[in-house]
């Protein structure tokens, strides 16, 4: 019963966040609060995408995620076509579920240069990013940044799947915190890549001389 109403309590919480971002295109909103402890799920990130794209949005507040003008603004572009890069920088605020709306993003609108630099992404973050990254449409992708990331030993294998399935340019996985045996699949990755890669970043890792 208790997980009968908890599974109730998150729908409905979902509902009524849909609800309110389906009220939002016919207001002038400027401030978006979905409330906390809150998974869109498929249909309400597709929704908040398309208001962000239609609507000169200056923060949406959403579970552990805080989207402020700037980053709106570059969303924006990005679904207007006007942009091929996403870039976060110093952005402590994307949160869980804000990854799962960049994912979402990406897999509608390629991208050339994606960027998370220093965002303090954990592993769960950073798994849905390399998914969506993995799902995005498009063979070569400019430059990845991913400095200052908690990579776990999932991540890296993801990451392996990630360079299998595209070429990418430049890859930034400075302070990442990889170890020596989490390194092999970095390395199994860039053998499978098609191409060459032109940048790699791997400084300040948990990585021996050695290896």
């Amino acid at each position: 019963m208790r997980k009968t109403n908890r599974a109730l309590y998150r729908s409905t919480l979902q509902q009524q966040a849909i609800n309110a971002i389906l009220q939002s295109f016919t207001r002038e909103v400027a401030f978006l609060y979905l409330g906390e402890h809150l998974k869109l799920g498929d249909r309400g990130n597709s929704l908040l995408l398309d208001l962000i794209k239609t609507k000169e949005l200056k923060e949406v507040k959403f579970a552990d995620c805080l989207l402020k003008n700037d980053d709106l603004t570059q969303i924006r572009n990005l679904l207007w076509e006007k942009t091929d890069k996403l870039i976060f920088r110093d952005n402590t605020d994307v949160g869980v579920e804000g990854c799962v709306l960049i994912k979402h993003l990406v897999t509608q609108r390629p991208v050339k240069v994606f960027s998370m630099w220093d965002c303090d992404v954990g592993p769960s973050q950073l798994s849905c990013l390399i998914q969506g990254l993995i799902a995005m449409k498009g063979d070569v992708i400019e430059e990845v940044n991913l400095r200052g990331s908690h990579m776990s030993t999932e991540c890296c294998i993801l990451l392996k799947q990630l360079l299998s399935a595209k070429r990418i340019k430049k890859l930034d996985l400075g302070h990442c915190r990889i170890t020596n045996d989490q390194l092999i699949y970095l390395a199994d990755g860039l053998e499978a890549m098609t191409g060459t890669m032109e940048v790699l970043n791997l400084r300040g890792n948990l990585i021996m001389r050695s290896e």
